[in-house]
Protein backbone atom coordinates (compact mmCIF):
# COMPACT_ATOMS: atom_id res chain seq x y z
CA UNK A 1 0.00 0.00 0.00
CA UNK A 2 1.45 3.39 -0.96
CA UNK A 3 1.37 6.17 1.61
CA UNK A 4 2.17 9.82 2.25
CA UNK A 5 4.54 10.04 5.21
CA UNK A 6 4.48 12.64 7.99
CA UNK A 7 7.14 13.23 10.64
CA UNK A 8 5.59 10.57 12.92
CA UNK A 9 4.26 8.10 10.39
CA UNK A 10 1.91 7.84 7.42
CA UNK A 11 -0.61 10.65 6.93
CA UNK A 12 -2.44 9.14 3.99
CA UNK A 13 -2.75 5.70 2.43
CA UNK A 14 -3.88 4.57 -1.01
CA UNK A 15 -7.59 4.93 -1.82
CA UNK A 16 -9.63 1.75 -1.59
CA UNK A 17 -13.05 0.50 -2.67
CA UNK A 18 -14.85 -2.32 -0.88
CA UNK A 19 -18.11 -4.25 -0.97
CA UNK A 20 -19.90 -7.06 0.85
CA UNK A 21 -21.23 -10.40 -0.34
CA UNK A 22 -24.05 -12.25 1.39
CA UNK A 23 -24.81 -15.98 1.60
CA UNK A 24 -28.30 -17.06 0.61
CA UNK A 25 -30.88 -17.54 3.34
CA UNK A 26 -31.25 -21.01 4.82
CA UNK A 27 -34.79 -22.14 4.03
CA UNK A 28 -36.86 -25.30 4.50
CA UNK A 29 -40.43 -25.73 3.26
CA UNK A 30 -42.71 -28.72 3.81
CA UNK A 31 -45.98 -28.30 1.89
CA UNK A 32 -47.68 -30.98 4.03
CA UNK A 33 -46.79 -29.51 7.41
CA UNK A 34 -46.62 -30.95 10.93
CA UNK A 35 -49.37 -30.30 13.48
CA UNK A 36 -48.34 -28.03 16.35
CA UNK A 37 -48.66 -29.29 19.94
CA UNK A 38 -51.42 -27.74 22.05
CA UNK A 39 -49.07 -26.94 24.93
CA UNK A 40 -45.58 -25.47 24.99
CA UNK A 41 -43.09 -28.16 23.91
CA UNK A 42 -39.68 -28.80 25.42
CA UNK A 43 -37.94 -28.94 22.06
CA UNK A 44 -37.95 -26.15 19.49
CA UNK A 45 -39.23 -26.81 15.99
CA UNK A 46 -36.86 -24.22 14.50
CA UNK A 47 -33.21 -24.16 15.51
CA UNK A 48 -30.11 -22.79 13.78
CA UNK A 49 -26.51 -22.61 14.94
CA UNK A 50 -24.81 -19.61 13.33
CA UNK A 51 -21.86 -20.75 11.19
CA UNK A 52 -18.99 -18.78 9.70
CA UNK A 53 -20.50 -19.53 6.29
CA UNK A 54 -23.70 -17.67 7.31
CA UNK A 55 -21.90 -14.34 7.80
CA UNK A 56 -21.55 -11.58 5.19
CA UNK A 57 -18.00 -11.10 3.92
CA UNK A 58 -16.33 -7.76 3.14
CA UNK A 59 -13.42 -7.26 0.76
CA UNK A 60 -12.08 -5.02 3.54
CA UNK A 61 -10.64 -7.70 5.82
CA UNK A 62 -10.00 -5.14 8.55
CA UNK A 63 -13.59 -3.84 8.61
CA UNK A 64 -15.40 -4.21 11.93
CA UNK A 65 -18.93 -5.58 11.67
CA UNK A 66 -21.78 -6.57 13.92
CA UNK A 67 -24.48 -8.90 12.72
CA UNK A 68 -28.15 -9.53 13.27
CA UNK A 69 -30.08 -12.69 12.42
CA UNK A 70 -33.52 -12.63 10.84
CA UNK A 71 -35.45 -15.74 11.87
CA UNK A 72 -38.67 -16.89 10.21
CA UNK A 73 -41.24 -19.58 10.90
CA UNK A 74 -44.75 -20.30 9.78
CA UNK A 75 -47.48 -22.69 8.79
CA UNK A 76 -51.19 -22.89 8.13
CA UNK A 77 -54.51 -23.21 9.89
CA UNK A 78 -56.20 -26.06 8.03
CA UNK A 79 -59.34 -25.95 10.18
CA UNK A 80 -62.73 -24.28 9.72
CA UNK A 81 -62.35 -21.98 12.74
CA UNK A 82 -59.74 -19.48 13.82
CA UNK A 83 -57.05 -20.64 16.24
CA UNK A 84 -54.16 -19.07 18.13
CA UNK A 85 -50.44 -19.60 17.56
CA UNK A 86 -48.08 -19.12 20.50
CA UNK A 87 -44.37 -18.60 20.03
CA UNK A 88 -41.18 -18.19 22.00
CA UNK A 89 -37.92 -16.83 20.55
CA UNK A 90 -34.71 -18.08 22.16
CA UNK A 91 -31.01 -17.25 21.89
CA UNK A 92 -28.51 -19.68 23.39
CA UNK A 93 -31.28 -21.29 25.41
CA UNK A 94 -32.57 -18.06 26.95
CA UNK A 95 -36.02 -16.72 26.15
CA UNK A 96 -35.90 -13.45 24.21
CA UNK A 97 -39.58 -12.85 23.57
CA UNK A 98 -42.95 -14.59 23.69
CA UNK A 99 -46.19 -13.75 21.97
CA UNK A 100 -49.34 -15.05 20.32
CA UNK A 101 -51.70 -14.18 17.49
CA UNK A 102 -54.89 -15.47 15.94
CA UNK A 103 -54.93 -17.21 12.54
CA UNK A 104 -58.20 -17.39 10.59
CA UNK A 105 -59.39 -20.61 8.98
CA UNK A 106 -57.43 -21.66 5.88
CA UNK A 107 -54.87 -18.88 6.40
CA UNK A 108 -51.12 -19.09 6.36
CA UNK A 109 -49.15 -17.37 9.13
CA UNK A 110 -45.56 -16.11 9.13
CA UNK A 111 -43.51 -15.01 12.12
CA UNK A 112 -40.69 -12.59 11.27
CA UNK A 113 -38.24 -12.21 14.13
CA UNK A 114 -35.75 -9.35 14.01
CA UNK A 115 -34.82 -9.38 17.68
CA UNK A 116 -31.51 -11.25 17.48
CA UNK A 117 -28.94 -8.45 17.44
CA UNK A 118 -25.19 -9.03 17.75
CA UNK A 119 -25.16 -12.72 16.85
CA UNK A 120 -21.83 -14.50 16.62
CA UNK A 121 -20.56 -17.79 15.24
CA UNK A 122 -21.73 -20.57 17.54
CA UNK A 123 -24.87 -18.79 18.75
CA UNK A 124 -27.98 -20.96 18.72
CA UNK A 125 -31.17 -19.14 17.71
CA UNK A 126 -34.53 -20.88 17.97
CA UNK A 127 -38.27 -20.51 17.61
CA UNK A 128 -40.71 -22.62 19.62
CA UNK A 129 -44.32 -22.96 18.45
CA UNK A 130 -47.54 -24.32 19.90
CA UNK A 131 -51.25 -23.68 19.31
CA UNK A 132 -54.74 -23.64 20.74
CA UNK A 133 -55.87 -26.27 18.21
CA UNK A 134 -54.24 -29.14 16.32
CA UNK A 135 -55.48 -27.64 13.04
CA UNK A 136 -52.48 -25.29 13.11
CA UNK A 137 -49.29 -26.65 11.66
CA UNK A 138 -45.65 -25.71 11.05
CA UNK A 139 -44.31 -25.99 7.50
CA UNK A 140 -41.64 -23.32 6.93
CA UNK A 141 -38.47 -22.02 8.53
CA UNK A 142 -35.65 -19.71 7.43
CA UNK A 143 -32.67 -17.84 8.80
CA UNK A 144 -30.38 -15.21 7.32
CA UNK A 145 -27.57 -13.17 8.88
CA UNK A 146 -26.93 -9.59 7.74
CA UNK A 147 -24.53 -6.83 8.76
CA UNK A 148 -26.20 -4.39 11.15
CA UNK A 149 -23.18 -2.13 11.82
CA UNK A 150 -20.04 -1.54 9.79
CA UNK A 151 -16.82 0.38 10.47
CA UNK A 152 -14.68 0.86 7.31
CA UNK A 153 -11.10 -0.05 8.10
CA UNK A 154 -12.16 -1.35 11.49
CA UNK A 155 -10.75 1.57 13.51
CA UNK A 156 -12.88 4.14 15.32
CA UNK A 157 -12.01 7.85 15.10
CA UNK A 158 -9.83 7.41 11.99
CA UNK A 159 -10.16 10.23 9.48
CA UNK A 160 -11.36 8.92 6.12
CA UNK A 161 -11.07 11.26 3.13
CA UNK A 162 -13.17 11.33 -0.04
CA UNK A 163 -15.67 8.99 1.61
CA UNK A 164 -18.31 7.56 -0.74
CA UNK A 165 -21.11 5.08 -0.24
CA UNK A 166 -22.65 4.11 -3.55
CA UNK A 167 -25.59 1.82 -2.71
CA UNK A 168 -26.90 -0.84 -5.05
CA UNK A 169 -30.57 -0.46 -5.89
CA UNK A 170 -30.77 -4.22 -6.49
CA UNK A 171 -29.87 -6.97 -4.06
CA UNK A 172 -30.18 -4.89 -0.90
CA UNK A 173 -33.43 -6.52 0.19
CA UNK A 174 -33.43 -9.86 1.96
CA UNK A 175 -35.49 -12.20 -0.21
CA UNK A 176 -36.97 -15.60 0.62
CA UNK A 177 -37.79 -17.93 -2.25
CA UNK A 178 -39.34 -21.15 -0.95
CA UNK A 179 -42.96 -21.60 0.03
CA UNK A 180 -46.27 -20.84 -1.67
CA UNK A 181 -46.07 -17.48 -3.49
CA UNK A 182 -43.71 -15.72 -1.04
CA UNK A 183 -44.43 -12.02 -0.55
CA UNK A 184 -42.06 -9.51 1.00
CA UNK A 185 -43.10 -6.41 2.90
CA UNK A 186 -41.06 -3.37 3.93
CA UNK A 187 -37.33 -3.78 4.41
CA UNK A 188 -37.04 -1.14 7.11
CA UNK A 189 -34.32 1.53 7.03
CA UNK A 190 -30.59 1.92 7.41
CA UNK A 191 -29.03 5.02 8.97
CA UNK A 192 -25.94 7.20 8.60
CA UNK A 193 -25.34 9.53 11.55
CA UNK A 194 -23.98 13.03 11.07
CA UNK A 195 -23.11 13.75 14.71
CA UNK A 196 -20.43 11.86 16.64
CA UNK A 197 -22.22 12.13 19.98
CA UNK A 198 -25.98 12.32 19.33
CA UNK A 199 -27.35 9.17 17.71
CA UNK A 200 -31.02 9.97 17.34
CA UNK A 201 -33.60 10.89 14.72
CA UNK A 202 -32.43 14.52 14.67
CA UNK A 203 -28.91 13.56 13.61
CA UNK A 204 -29.32 10.86 11.00
CA UNK A 205 -29.81 10.32 7.30
CA UNK A 206 -32.07 7.49 6.17
CA UNK A 207 -30.24 5.62 3.44
CA UNK A 208 -31.96 5.59 0.07
CA UNK A 209 -30.54 2.76 -2.00
CA UNK A 210 -31.14 4.74 -5.18
CA UNK A 211 -28.95 7.66 -4.05
CA UNK A 212 -25.22 8.23 -3.48
CA UNK A 213 -23.53 9.56 -0.33
CA UNK A 214 -20.30 11.54 -0.56
CA UNK A 215 -18.36 13.24 2.22
CA UNK A 216 -15.08 15.11 1.87
CA UNK A 217 -14.15 13.70 5.28
CA UNK A 218 -15.82 11.12 7.49
CA UNK A 219 -15.05 9.74 10.97
CA UNK A 220 -16.69 6.76 12.67
CA UNK A 221 -16.80 7.82 16.31
CA UNK A 222 -18.99 4.80 17.15
CA UNK A 223 -19.62 1.53 15.38
CA UNK A 224 -23.07 2.67 14.21
CA UNK A 225 -21.85 5.99 12.72
CA UNK A 226 -21.69 4.94 9.09
CA UNK A 227 -24.28 2.19 8.94
CA UNK A 228 -26.93 0.98 11.38
CA UNK A 229 -29.93 -1.14 10.55
CA UNK A 230 -33.40 -0.36 11.77
CA UNK A 231 -34.92 -3.87 11.78
CA UNK A 232 -32.72 -6.11 13.89
CA UNK A 233 -30.63 -3.38 15.51
CA UNK A 234 -32.18 -0.04 16.51
CA UNK A 235 -35.64 -1.67 16.39
CA UNK A 236 -35.98 -5.21 17.71
CA UNK A 237 -39.30 -6.96 17.64
CA UNK A 238 -41.37 -9.76 16.10
CA UNK A 239 -43.84 -9.34 13.24
CA UNK A 240 -46.82 -11.64 12.67
CA UNK A 241 -48.63 -11.70 9.32
CA UNK A 242 -51.37 -13.90 7.86
CA UNK A 243 -52.50 -14.46 4.29
CA UNK A 244 -54.81 -16.72 2.34
CA UNK A 245 -52.42 -16.98 -0.61
CA UNK A 246 -48.90 -15.74 0.19
CA UNK A 247 -46.50 -17.84 2.24
CA UNK A 248 -44.17 -16.81 3.66
CA UNK A 249 -45.72 -13.35 3.94
CA UNK A 250 -42.86 -11.67 5.73
CA UNK A 251 -41.04 -8.57 6.87
CA UNK A 252 -37.69 -8.25 5.18
CA UNK A 253 -34.50 -6.41 6.11
CA UNK A 254 -32.02 -4.31 4.15
CA UNK A 255 -28.45 -5.29 3.50
CA UNK A 256 -25.36 -3.13 3.18
CA UNK A 257 -25.13 -3.45 -0.59
CA UNK A 258 -23.03 -1.39 -2.98
CA UNK A 259 -19.50 0.00 -2.76
CA UNK A 260 -17.70 1.89 -0.01
CA UNK A 261 -14.76 3.99 -1.16
CA UNK A 262 -12.40 6.18 0.85
CA UNK A 263 -8.79 7.20 1.42
CA UNK A 264 -7.53 6.10 4.86
CA UNK A 265 -5.31 8.44 6.83
CA UNK A 266 -3.07 8.17 9.84
CA UNK A 267 -5.01 10.98 11.50
CA UNK A 268 -7.39 10.28 14.38
CA UNK A 269 -10.09 12.65 15.59
CA UNK A 270 -10.95 12.23 19.30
Amino acid sequence: MSRVMGPKGPLMYSPRTDSLTYPAAQETYDPVGTALPTSEPVENQISYTVQESDLPVSTDKAAAMKFTALLYGGGRNTGVSSATVYYRVLKNGSSVMTGNASVAANNYYTISCYQLYDVKVGDVIELRLWASAATLDHRYKAMVVIASRYVPGGVLNQLLLNFQFLPSSTGYQVALSQGASPQRLTTGNAYIYVDKIAFNSSHLMIVSFTESYRHAAFVCAQDRQFFQLQYGDSAQSVGFLTSTTSFPYYYSGCRLAGTIAYTPTGIFIP
